[in-house]
């Protein structure tokens, strides 16, 4: 049998509908897992049983009734410590940011998930206001990738995606800006997206704008999509947020008959601005590679060529800086001083 930690988020929904688990017993399951790990891979910085409890017994006695509130009901899920949940310190692994002042309100992902029953783990690590693609920061240090403890899991949702791998979690809600979900989970082994700005509604903003994203990060594709059924769904307190589309995730799955229009591009229109780093050899082989397993599966793939004007790295870098340095004027002198020496530099070049 296996390991109640192991489960992914639609196991953990079947086993609850044929009785042959409860919320509490998977959640103490998954309590256990963070006691004896998360110290060796630090990737929650808050994690309140009492509050996880909570809200497993209210799980479980809907489950009991026979009236769980969606697919999500009593599934754990952590939440990357750049968005509110109420309740919680929201700490964005900056010494700028106080401990002791709780969150008063749910961000809007965090509150449909709680509409849904989805039990809220607690807080992953993120580098100092989320601004790189590895996890450390002065405030609570490395948070180290599970398949070799030497190696980074990448960033900057790298706390969620070191939960997700080794099982303190099924599920995790990440952002993404420059690669802050995608790269992480291209590290640790999972499936991460970084869907259509709007899909999934923000607030408060991200401090670098339009760039940044709310992202699924999970263990299949499946967990991934049940996840979006949930948590892509407007908001008022968001006016980015795109209307309801009335999509079914699972759907696309399920439909064995839907054959995708895919465009592929080896290197993303990059390849004249490389320089000397080259796209590696065993990428662009598993690349090809699954390139050739969806075409025998009936899909088409158009090879696109992408002729970008200037230089998107430099585009991409004034408006992620700029996002930074407007971050920084709202700091007060004694939290500038508290900053990352490396953030600072960051915010500086935002100024220019």
């Amino acid at each position: 049998m296996k390991e109640l930690w192991k489960l992914s988020a639609l196991e953990i929904n079947n086993k609850y509908k044929k009785k042959e688990m409860s919320p509490i017993e998977l959640i103490k399951a998954i309590i256990r897992r963070v006691e004896e790990i998360n110290n060796k891979l630090n990737a929650y910085v808050y994690f309140e049983k009492k509050q996880i409890l909570k809200s497993t017994n209210k799980s479980a006695k809907r489950w009991a009734r026979k009236e769980p509130l969606s697919i999500l009901d009593g599934v754990p899920i952590s939440i990357k410590d750049l968005i509110l949940v109420k309740g919680m310190p929201t700490l964005r692994g900056s010494n700028s940011t106080n401990a002791k002042e709780l969150s008063q309100i749910d961000a809007p992902v965090v509150e449909s998930l709680k509409k849904a029953g989805a039990i809220i783990l607690g807080k992953t690590s993120t580098p100092e206001f989320g601004h790189k693609g590895t996890t450390q920061n002065l405030r609570h240090g490395t948070t180290l990738n599970p398949w070799k403890l030497s190696l980074n899991p990448g960033g900057s949702s790298g706390g969620s995606a070191a939960a997700v791998a080794s099982g303190m979690g099924p599920i995790s809600i990440g952002t993404d800006g420059g690669g802050s979900v995608r790269i992480p989970c291209s590290f640790s082994g999972l499936f991460g997206l970084k869907p259509t700005f709007g899909s999934i509604p923000a607030f408060p903003i991200s401090p670098f704008g339009t760039i940044a994203n709310i992202g699924p990060i999970s263990r299949s594709v499946k967990d991934a999509a049940i996840l979006m059924n949930v948590i892509s769904k407007p908001n008022i307190r968001d006016w980015y947020s795109l209307p309801n589309n009335c999509n079914d995730y699972m759907e696309y799955l399920l439909r064995k008959n839907i054959k995708f229009k895919i465009a592929y591009s080896k290197d993303w229109g990059m390849a004249n601005y490389l320089g000397n780093n080259k796209i590696d050899k065993d990428i662009l082989k598993i690349t090809k590679n699954v390139v050739n397993t969806l075409t025998d599966k009936g899909f088409k793939i158009e090879k696109v060529n992408i002729n970008w004007p200037n230089e998107p790295s430099k585009m991409f870098k004034i408006m992620w800086a700029s996002g930074a340095a407007n971050l920084f004027k709202k700091l007060s002198n004694k939290q500038k001083k508290s900053l990352d020496p490396i953030f600072n530099k960051f915010c500086e070049e935002g100024h220019k």
